[in-house]
């Protein structure tokens, strides 16, 4: 074949691809890193290496190569071999290599790579999988030198020129509307025009909790033709990796398919979608206690520990278009018609929250307040209601709005209703005491009965007016004394001890304090409820519970071996001496008759104790006047005996001297018209009794002896009158109210007569004759005896208030009047 003599004045399309492969293969060694991501990087030169090796397959191809017998395996090979058979001056394909003779195969390290579509037209396709090759730079290899002449014969794929002229232009590459290895149909094309991506989900307009929005974008061009290339608004396009990418509201997406073979693919135009918003109407809410106490907003009380000052918040949320019946949370994604702020909206950048603690309006007040910055979490904001936040109010009106930067995602909010909390006052209760003495006290206390602040104040007056101005954030009224500590009385008439107390200065509005008072009277006669014995002399040995009044002793001989007042004290008249145990069988008297007692410290408290017994015979609290000999404000007279106290005797409460004896009882009468019982009666077997009058007929004189006596549930007391009876043994028991008359005196040698329970219930009148109690017989009952004499003997027991002529207790009888 003779060189062809026309000089070459082109390049054929064959070369040009295997120009462009060499060269373009070559400079993906260094491809850079995409969008700082190593993976993607990966990703992208494997497939910038595939259109690389897919076109110079095509060159192979159209340069007359066999695809018959290309694998994975020996493909490379092949395109790296020479074109030989004939002179580089006589040829007018390509003198070299489809491919960089350096490029080698190699394992995948990553997720991606490259797999041959054996067929018509050999194909490298890029897959998710680890099964395939990528592509690298190895040492160069040696392909051979070009042909000497055309018939000479070197080993070659390329079929022998028929001509030395250049191939038509209608013979060039054909394009492909479809990458299947066949052409297409109709007259030959040079490129084909890509499709615009698909964006999902097309464009609309939604809720602002619908955001982000997931965005995907598909390619529906032929596999390997495109890659696809998206920008948000008005930014850079960027490669499309494949997975959803979120928009935020407003957002408008572009995106085009870029061809990777330009000889055969033409750019789409671009799909544009836009995603719009429903702006969201805020809402807030302000939560604040109904009260607030002192303690609770920081304020130190006395004894407790000191609380964190309690505080308002607001919050995000809809009280008036609810969900499910519900107040609807904002940052809460609900179900149905939900209001929702999804975190990455959550910036103070898009809206802020402003308040006033004053009642002003936040919006424009020269007084409101920002909430704090929140980024992607929003936090309740706190409004303290600590003591600062107050002054002197005892209101805090809040009000709140949520202001909308931004509108076209957010609206301003309403403003929230406003919000008052109340100060919750602490009542600060004041005691007085002695709360019940026994005439005036000589001491006076007051004492706060519950928590008090840190500098409270109590205040008193005695003048009966209350020392605050108001019960509520009352101040010091004038004449209002503050108090320091007990108090001695200074008076000696009638007072009223009022006390109240209140917060330290500047804080009163906090506290509340009702007025405590006590009226004090000079006391002269005692009455019966007070003293428990009421009695014009006596003798006792035994144990006594309670208080004796002594009406008109001639010899008191009250205080023998033995003698003991537990519970009570010793009211006696006038201002007799008292003698106390000397050194060795001596007295010593330490008050003179006739004379005023002046406190002394010699009187052994063994003898007598001084302690403070109410009225109703408790034991004061707080013991605020521990004399032991007291002068009330009684009769001066009689003044001619002397009390003596053996030293095994003991009063445990106080000697009262001047004390006036109380109006007597009337004599008891007997009652008339009663049914009159002649048959004996011996309550063997249990015997109720009923009401009237026995004469000599009771004989209760066994251990199984029950009487029963009264109505249960009655309201009206049963009346017995009973002769001289046996009363040895067994028991008489007490169903409903009763009144017992003896017309010949009780010599109880063993009977139990009433219980504990029944004291109330039982009234027994004396109307001649002594008492006598003994041998563990017991009497519950009130007690009447005004001219006779009650003796309690050894093993005898009396419960119940009494009233006799002469009282006489044994070493062993007991007599309990506290009852």
């Amino acid at each position: 074949m003779k060189p062809h003599p026309a000089r070459r004045t082109a390049f054929t399309l064959v070369e040009i691809l295997i120009v462009v492969a060499v060269v373009a293969l070559a400079s993906t060694v260094a491809l850079p890193l995409i969008q700082g991501v190593p993976e993607a990087a990966k990703k992208e030169k494997l497939e910038q290496d595939v259109i690389i090796v897919n076109n110079a397959i095509d060159a192979y191809l159209a340069a007359g190569g066999d695809p018959a017998g290309l694998t994975g395996a020996n493909v490379i090979g092949a395109l790296k071999q020479r074109v030989s058979g004939g002179m580089a001056a006589e040829m007018l394909g390509p003198q070299g290599p489809f491919l960089d003779p350096t490029v080698v195969t190699n394992a995948t390290d990553f997720a991606w790579s490259a797999r041959l579509a054996t067929g018509a037209r050999p194909r490298f396709v890029v897959e998710n999988n680890t099964q395939g090759v990528i592509f690298g730079q190895g040492p160069a290899v040696s392909v051979g030198g070009a042909a000497a002449r055309p018939d000479e014969a070197r080993t070659s794929w390329l079929w022998t020129y028929a001509e030395a002229t250049p191939p038509p232009q209608a013979e060039a590459f054909m394009p492909v509307a479809v990458d299947a290895g066949t052409g297409p149909a109709g007259p030959p094309l040079v490129g084909v025009t890509l499709q615009a991506p698909v964006i999902s989900p097309s464009g609309l307009t939604t809720t602002i909790g619908s955001f982000p929005l997931p965005v995907t974008i598909a390619n529906p061009n032929p596999e390997g033709s495109s890659r696809v290339y998206y920008r948000a608004n008005e930014g850079n396009f960027v490669l499309y990796g494949g997975s959803p990418f979120n928009v935020d509201p407003g957002t408008a997406v572009s995106a085009v398919a870029v061809s990777r073979d330009p000889s055969r693919y033409y750019n789409s135009p671009a799909a544009t979608e836009t995603y719009a918003v429903v702006p969201l109407q805020l809402a807030v809410r302000i939560n604040a206690p109904a009260t607030v106490t002192y303690a609770q907003a920081g304020g130190l009380m006395v004894g407790l520990d000191q609380l964190n000052a309690v505080t308002a918040t607001i919050t995000l949320e809809d009280t008036v278009n609810l969900v499910g019946g519900n107040i609807d949370n904002l940052l809460v994604d609900d179900p149905g018609d939900d209001k929702y702020v999804p975190a990455p909206y959550l910036r103070d950048a898009n809206f802020v929250i402003r308040y006033t603690t004053d009642g002003s309006d936040p919006l424009d007040s020269p007084t409101s307040q920002a909430g704090p910055a929140f980024d992607g979490f929003y936090t309740p904001v706190s409004v303290s209601l600590a003591l600062p936040a107050w002054g002197t109010n005892n209101t805090i009106a809040i009000r709140a709005i949520a202001v909308s930067t931004k509108a076209d995602w957010f609206v301003t909010s309403p403003e929230a209703a406003p919000t008052t909390a109340v100060i919750g006052l602490t009542s600060l209760p004041v005691a007085i005491f002695p709360q019940n003495p026994i005439g005036l006290p000589a001491r006076l206390q007051l004492a706060n009965t519950g928590p008090v602040p840190v500098g409270h104040r109590t205040f008193f007056t005695m003048t009966g007016q209350p020392p605050l101005s108001m019960e509520q954030a009352g101040v010091p009224a004038d004449g209002a004394v503050l108090y320091a500590g007990p108090f001695n009385n200074a008076n000696t008439g009638d007072f009223t001890l009022m006390a109240q107390a209140t917060g330290a200065a500047g804080f009163e509005q906090w506290f509340a304090s009702s007025v405590s008072l006590v009226n004090y009277q000079r006391l002269t006669a005692v009455t019966p409820d007070i003293i428990g014995a009421n009695i014009r002399g006596g003798d006792v040995n035994g144990s006594f519970r309670g208080s004796i009044f002594v009406a008109a002793p001639a010899d008191l001989g009250i205080f023998n071996a033995g003698g003991r007042i537990l519970g009570g004290n010793l009211f006696v008249p006038g201002l007799p001496g008292i003698e106390i145990p000397g050194s060795g069988n001596s007295s010593k008297t330490v008050v003179q008759r006739g004379a005023a007692y002046v406190e002394r410290g010699d009187i052994p408290r063994s003898l007598i104790g001084g302690k403070e017994y109410t009225e109703t015979g408790q034991l004061a609290q707080p013991q605020l006047d521990l004399r032991q000999v007291v002068d009330l404000s009684g009769a001066l007279t009689p003044s001619n005996y002397t009390i003596k106290i053996t030293k095994s005797a003991f009063i445990e409460g106080k000697i009262y001297r001047r004390s006036d004896p109380p109006p007597p009882p009337p004599a008891p009468v007997l009652p008339q018209g009663l049914t009159i019982y002649t048959n004996a009666v011996t309550g063997n077997p249990a015997t109720n009794l009923p009401a009237g009058v026995y004469t000599n007929t009771i004989n209760v004189s066994t251990a199984a002896a029950v009487l029963r006596l009264g109505v249960a549930g009655s309201l009206v007391p049963s009346q017995y009158v009973f002769g001289s009876g046996t009363w040895s043994r067994g028991r008489v028991e007490i169903l409903g109210p009763v009144e017992i008359y003896f017309t010949s005196g009780f010599n109880n040698t063993g009977t139990v007569f009433g219980a504990t329970n029944t004291v109330g219930l039982t009234t027994i009148n004396v109307i001649s004759g002594n008492v006598g109690i003994s041998s563990d017989g017991a009497v519950y009952a009130t007690m009447l005896a005004l001219d006779s004499n009650v003796n309690v003997g050894n093993g005898g027991t009396f419960v119940g208030a009494l009233t006799a002529n002469i009282l006489n207790v044994a070493p062993n009888g007991t007599v309990n009047v506290e009852q």
